[in-house]
């Protein structure tokens, strides 16, 4: 080989004869090279889109199936208004006691007989879009699941006023897939079938609104002691803001969270364009007046417990029951001495003890609630402190420390220093204002020596206590540090029973629990609670 020829082989053309485009002067693939690589793709693409179609056409024949289904089914769901007196629920005590009888038959109420303003605060507040989707709404859903998982946790439901409609009408409170699609399919439903004011007059007669009113002239009576055609702008936002939460927020047990609650309201509403800045402003700032709460014929605290169970049960039922019958824990007669007991203590020693109010929580070894007292008098304050207060238990904490120290390896008869000590310029002190020197664990816990707890509570670590008072039943969060172990984060008074429970059933952590069973008055069973 020459030179030439070595010149020549450094410029070999490919193996394949790319051609050339003259006017470019640049190589271009042959057309039947072109031609098989569209086969190949197309061939690539053919599956997953004829796939795609196939599914689609599945799903469009199977809407189609079962709107003409639902449709044989409810031709008219605006029947479904007739009769809709709300559901006479009687609570019975654990022994079959009548305790108290809940509910009264409200007219339907028609929604042009409504002001205007109530049905916009319910639309500004649960589904601002709602007049612009057809029963689902994407954004609202795709908004939903950012901001939860933004958060990290549930924060944001993305369901439409439609589909709660559905879910109150047709479906059963169970948790499962199938049950949210069956949802989606009869939203669509009644979009179809129904003008958007028939579905919002359905939907405001049937949903709940806690304190045992179901549709909004059972909610307007028992929170305002008027009829829903009376209610101005703000009671109209309270109405619409028990909606999120109907338990938290009803006013009959915090009128205070009542009250904010309405004031997000309006500024949905203003946001929504239905109110003026102006307007907002100065609803936001008149005075909220709701209803007395019914007299209680006697001092028993029974009406804490009944709020309680009125709380738990809408998970569990539907305003289509007529008359329902609720078996709950109460003992009717430990809830009498448990009521005399906060009412004596507090006449003789409430000014000493600097106390106003107390709270009672009676559970037995399988977590009924026997007795609950959550204040002095639920006429003067509905606010249930033994299930919703927060206080620092104090010495109370001490026994989750000194179970720590037992997992961890120490006996009742392992030594421990009732010795002074300093934290970071803190220094606990005993009551007696002496110190022993060495004890026993059982010494320290009887005696409910501070620094012992303490000590204790750093020697072993201080987050096993933690994670103790967790597993026994402590959901509030707890601040580490070393004054934990003298109870300084704040806890409920139901927490505490709860995790004292464990001791009194040999270990078993107790599920605290008020309802028993819910059925018909016809013997149907709604409800039952699963065993321990």
């Amino acid at each position: 080989m020459g030179p030439q020829d070595l010149h020549d082989f450094g410029r070999r053309e490919p193996v394949f004869d790319a051609g050339r485009d003259p006017a470019a002067g640049v190589a271009v693939a042959p057309r039947a090279v072109r031609r098989g690589f569209s086969a190949r793709l197309s061939r690539a693409l053919r599956l997953p889109v004829l796939t795609g179609l196939f599914v689609a056409a599945v799903g469009a024949v199977s809407v189609a199936a079962l709107m003409i289904y639902f449709t044989i089914l409810i031709p008219n769901p605006m029947a479904l208004r007739k009769g809709e007196p709300a559901p006479v629920i009687r609570i019975l005590g654990h022994d079959g006691t009548l305790l108290a009888e809940r509910g009264q038959a409200y007219d339907y109420m028609p929604i042009d007989l409504l002001p205007q303003h109530v049905v916009d605060a319910v639309v500004a507040t649960e589904d601002r879009r709602f007049y612009h989707h057809w029963g689902i709404d994407p954004i609202g859903l795709a908004r939903a699941a950012y901001a939860n998982l933004r958060a990290r946790r549930f924060v944001q439901g993305g369901s439409t006023l439609t589909q709660q409609l559905a879910k109150n009408l047709f479906l059963s409170p169970e948790r499962r897939l199938g049950r949210k699609f069956e949802e989606l399919i009869l939203a669509l439903f009644l979009e179809v079938r129904l003008k958007k004011r028939e579905i919002l007059e359905l939907y405001l007669n049937r949903v709940y609104f806690g304190g045992g009113a179901f549709g909004i002239e059972a909610a307007a009576r028992r929170y305002f002691n008027k009829s829903a055609r009376d209610l101005d702008v703000t009671e109209a936002a309270v109405i619409a803001g028990l909606l999120k939460a109907p338990s938290k927020y009803a006013p009959s047990s915090s009128p205070v969270l009542a009250r904010a609650r309405a004031r997000v309201v309006l500024a949905k509403m203003a946001a929504a364009g239905m109110l003026s800045a102006e307007q907002e402003r100065a609803i936001a700032r008149q005075p909220i007046r709701f209803a007395e709460p019914p007299a209680v014929r006697d001092a028993t605290g029974l009406e804490y417990a009944i709020d309680y169970v009125l709380e738990r049960l809408p998970r569990v039922l539907g305003p289509d029951h007529r008359q329902v019958i609720v078996e709950t824990t109460i003992d009717d007669k430990l809830q009498r001495a448990a009521a005399d007991i906060v009412l004596k203590n507090l006449t003789f020693d409430g000014d000493e003890m600097q106390a106003g109010q107390a709270g009672v929580v009676v559970l037995d070894t399988a977590g009924g609630m026997r007795a609950l007292i959550g204040g002095r008098s639920h006429g003067d304050s509905q606010f249930n402190r033994a299930i919703k207060a927060k206080r620092q238990p104090g010495s109370a904490f001490k026994t989750f420390v000194y179970l720590a120290a037992l997992e961890s390896g120490l006996t009742p008869d392992s030594v421990v220093y009732d010795l002074p000590l300093t934290i970071n310029g803190w220094s606990p002190r005993n009551e007696s204002g002496t110190y022993r020197g060495a004890v026993s664990l059982r010494q320290g816990l009887a005696q409910s020596i501070n620094t012992v707890a303490v000590r204790l509570h750093l020697d072993i670590g201080t987050r096993k206590a933690i994670a103790v008072a967790h597993r026994l039943g402590i959901a509030s969060d707890l601040r580490d540090g070393p004054s934990l172990a003298l109870g300084a984060s704040e806890v409920t008074l139901l927490e505490m029973t709860t995790a004292y429970g464990a001791f009194a059933s040999g270990g078993m952590a107790l599920e605290p629990h008020i309802i028993r069973r819910v059925s018909t008055s016809a013997g149907r069973l709604i409800y039952e609670r699963p065993a321990t």
